[in-house]
């Protein structure tokens, strides 16, 4: 309980240290004449003067701390014996609030390239790929984004022809679909069943059936075994 009493009083000191250093440096430096340009004046004030006071907040909030718990004089071993754990645990929050933060970011990759889908769209038998006219696009509560196809890149499986490309996954999103459109045909939708935050797929899944067909309103209608169209796919996320 000491321990989590001086963690509080550090914390607390701390951050009143750090702002009344802030603001103090701050009057100081426009009374003294230092330049403000580009707001020079107050960024030296935070980052330089403030984690003085911040420091200095932190040892008074501590001895106050342990001072209002025992009732009695503090000495200042007991200060430095408490400081030492007051920073670990400063340092495990700061780690924890960072942590909780880029995973619930709603941006998949807040410190990198985003990962990618990589899919591959398999057509009916008979079907041909168009020399133009050829539009993918993704999906998401948050975003459209459409789809980078592999020029060229061709395949047969069986009698069925194979097209392939890749999309950006920029956002976390509960729910993505997948649009195909080519020259004469309704658009094909896909639902692509990863999660929110999805892991790398070392291979791809398994080929899923086409979920909706466009039929010229905004309700499409419901792929039947006959919208012989099928999709594969899988996350890579860079390095």
């Amino acid at each position: 309980m000491t321990n989590i009493i001086a963690l509080l009083g550090g914390l607390f000191g701390a951050a009143i240290g750090w702002v009344l250093a802030a603001v103090l440096a701050s009057v100081l430096g426009g009374y003294y004449g230092v330049t403000d340009f580009e707001g020079a004046r107050g960024m030296i004030a935070v980052f330089t003067f403030g984690p003085i006071g911040g420091l200095l907040g932190l040892i008074i909030g501590v001895w106050l701390a342990l001072r209002l718990k025992s009732g009695a004089k503090v000495t200042g071993k007991a200060v430095a014996i408490r400081l030492p754990i007051v920073l670990a645990g400063i340092a495990g929050l700061v780690a924890g609030t960072v942590g909780v933060l880029y995973w619930f970011s709603p941006i998949l990759n807040p410190s990198g390239a985003s990962p990618r889908l990589a899919f591959e769209i398999r057509l009916p038998a008979g079907a041909s790929v168009p020399e133009r006219g050829l539009d993918v696009s993704l999906f998401t509560e948050k975003n459209t984004m459409p789809a980078t196809m592999d020029a060229g890149v061709v395949r047969k499986d069986g009698e069925r022809q194979v097209i392939a490309g890749t999309v950006e996954l920029t956002y976390r999103s509960s729910w993505r679909i997948l649009e195909l459109k080519m020259p004469g045909v309704p658009e094909h939708i896909f639902l692509i069943k990863v999660g929110a935050r999805p892991g790398h797929d070392a291979d791809f899944r398994d080929w899923e059936h086409v979920s909706n067909v466009g039929n010229e309103t905004n309700r499409p209608r419901l792929a039947t075994a006959d919208d012989a169209y099928d999709i594969r796919y899988r996350v890579i996320w860079p390095d």
